[in-house]
């Protein structure tokens, strides 16, 4: 699989609009993430991060490898790994 091209802040808000099949999921417990694109000091996207339970994901897309997906929360990307996240719902 080709790596992909770590993207600007700015295109991370816009990723997972008009994705007609976008599924969500909603936290049942904190998790770990890893950040993607670039911070507001220009420092490129990887460092780990944990969003908070009862936090309401959008699942994006596809991640670095078999066991993680692309993620969206309030307006920000990250990979997640698909055994931390509770079954994606439709709505949450």
């Amino acid at each position: 699989m080709p790596k992909r091209a770590i993207k600007s802040s700015d295109n991370q808000r816009t990723q997972c609009q008009g994705l007609s099949s976008t599924k969500r999921s909603k936290l049942s417990r904190n998790i770990t993430v890893i950040r993607l694109g670039t911070d507001e000091n220009g420092k490129r996207g990887g460092g780990i991060s944990e969003l908070p339970k009862d936090a309401k994901l959008d699942l994006c897309g596809e991640g670095f490898n078999e066991r993680t997906v692309k993620v969206r929360w309030h307006g920000k990307l990250f990979f997640a790994f698909l055994q931390d996240l509770d079954s994606p719902a439709g709505a949450y």
